[in-house]
């Protein structure tokens, strides 16, 4: 029960109600209330391998990647990953038998049973096509395949692009990555996964393409306003449409410009005509950057947890006595006057660093032999470094220590008042 109060409690009460027409709201602050209910649903369902429908159960849109899923092939495949039978049941009860009909407004449409596809705007309807396609791998060494989602993309020399970011000041040509004998083409800007990116690495070309979008929608909203169509039905439809082009903006607003900046406020400001006050495109930033802090640091699988840790978390976790001391070296985010502070607030105390100390982590040395011989090989593309790598870690001996030298331990035990 506690797991399904917390899910309720994290329902986004912003997003559309499903086919139960229950909104997310309802469910959230409900949430201790529907908790015991919804546990016996869900226990009954699955201890009787099947899927409890609704009554307006519908799917307003179809997603062509998800309508490829033949149950009775999928129930194979999770078989094969030794998922529980009663749980592959209830699967193919769920995508096998389900009435669909289409609403526009209060008028339905007749309905048509399906079974095949999964519908879209449900949570498993990503898991169980993952979970399909899980086995679409690369057959050969030479050949790698690029999946995110339902794009699965098979490098070649028509798909891939070059593209060399180089800020020295005496530049010099550099030489094509070659597949399969053809040259690779380099390019200064190229697209990804919608993201615009150029060799400057910065975000403008990526912002006049968003603003442009934003701005073209803009004249819809404009119209919409014309027939006299109340504020909340404006407010909605800018936040669908508008405001939806801006969903990747915590990964790239804040290095942009001040001149972008501006550029991405005037859409919002030009978008107020609606006659609400709209957040700023900063404001907009923020609260997206914190919400998705914040869903890190909820979730409990997120290997990120631990890097968040503060040194008491994370000596509590190893369970370590009091009295420790804490040790980091001299790199400049260590040192910086905020880092200090927060240490002397805390109480904690650090261990005295040299500011130029001699490695002596093992690690590093046997990393400086895997370079040396990657190098001496001369790979000529990711492929082939990829390749190198491989045999070349294979060849290191077992048997070889990859300690410091005697003179770097020698150095590493002079008094403290000795260090240079």
């Amino acid at each position: 029960m506690a797991d399904v109060k917390r899910t309720l409690c994290r329902v986004n009460p912003r997003k559309s109600a499903g086919p139960d027409n229950i909104p997310g709201r309802v469910l959230r602050e409900c949430a201790e209330q529907l908790a015991d209910v919804f546990t016996d649903i869900f226990n009954i369902s699955l201890s009787r391998c099947s899927y409890v429908p609704q009554d307006n159960d519908y799917c307003p849109h179809f997603s062509s990647a998800f309508n490829t899923i033949i149950p009775q092939h999928l129930i194979k495949r999770l078989r094969l990953l030794d998922l529980n039978t009663s749980f592959c049941k209830w699967i193919l009860d769920f995508l096998t038998g389900r009435p669909q009909s289409v609403r526009i407004g209060n008028s339905f449409s007749s309905t048509t049973t399906l079974s095949i596809g999964a519908p879209q705007g449900c949570v498993l309807s990503p898991l169980l096509f993952t979970l399909l396609i899980h086995d679409c791998a690369a057959m050969h060494s030479s050949n790698h395949i690029v999946k995110f989602a339902d794009d699965t993309t098979v490098p070649g020399v028509d798909n891939t692009k070059e593209m060399v970011v180089d800020f020295r000041r005496a530049q010099s040509d550099h030489s094509p990555l070659f597949i399969d004998g053809s040259p690779v083409e380099i390019v200064k800007r190229t697209k990804f996964l919608g993201v615009h990116l150029a060799e400057n690495l910065t975000w403008s070309l990526n912002t006049t393409s968003i603003s442009k979008k934003a701005q073209q929608r803009l004249y819809f909203l404009w119209r919409l306003r014309k027939a006299h169509l109340p504020p909340p039905i404006l407010t909605m439809f800018y936040r669908g449409t508008i405001e939806s082009v801006l969903s990747s903006i915590t990964a790239w607003f804040g290095n942009c410009t001040i001149s972008d900046r501006k550029t991405l406020q005037r859409i919002v400001r030009t978008a107020e005509i609606i006659g609400v006050s709209l957040p700023s495109i900063t404001d907009m930033y923020t609260t997206r950057c914190i919400r998705k802090a914040n869903s890190i640091v909820d979730d409990p699988i997120n290997t990120l947890i631990h890097t968040l840790q503060s040194p008491e978390e994370r000596a509590r976790a190893l369970k370590m006595k009091r009295g420790w001391v804490f040790q980091h070296d001299n790199d400049p985010k260590h040192t910086a006057r905020a880092t200090k502070e927060w240490l002397r607030k805390k109480h904690f105390k650090v261990l005295e660093w040299p500011s130029q100390s001699p490695d002596l982590n093992p690690i590093e040395n046997l990393w400086r032999e895997l370079k040396i011989r990657v190098a001496q090989r001369q790979p000529q593309n990711i492929t082939a470094l990829e390749e190198i790598c491989m045999e070349e870690w294979a060849k290191l001996p077992a048997t070889k220590r990859y300690f410091a030298s005697r003179r770097k331990c020698a150095a590493f035990l002079k008094p403290a008042h000795t260090w240079k």
